[in-house]
């Protein structure tokens, strides 16, 4: 919920969560992509955008608008998680499914 509300600006009771349980994780993807504020950056503030990490719960289908480059996943997988990609340049194909990519981004050294 958090980050579909600071995807859309909007107060977590305004996403209208799917799911009644006790933690009530999953949210509306199609109200929050539909009301993103990044499609407006991207659109009419001429800003490039991208997303990179954990996209909400549930792994999109396409890449949703407003994002000119994407290397997400849908969370779930803690151990050799795999990311979906879109229009990131300077990784080596399968990379993404390399369990130590973090490397990558940290110029070889460990994460932590």
């Amino acid at each position: 919920p958090s980050r579909a509300a600071g995807l859309t600006g909007r107060y977590f009771h305004n996403i209208k969560a799917t799911n009644t349980g006790t933690w009530a994780m999953h949210v509306n993807e199609t109200l929050v992509n539909a009301n993103t504020f990044v499609k407006d950056l991207h659109e009419q503030g001429g800003y490039t955008t991208g997303m990179f990490g954990k996209y909400m719960n549930i792994m999109p289908e396409t890449v949703p608008p407003g994002f000119d480059a994407w290397m997400a996943n849908g969370g779930g997988t803690y151990v050799a998680p795999r990311f979906q990609m879109y229009n990131v340049e300077g990784l080596l194909p399968g990379l993404e499914r390399d369990p130590d990519n973090l490397k990558c981004w940290n110029g070889g050294a460990d994460a932590h």
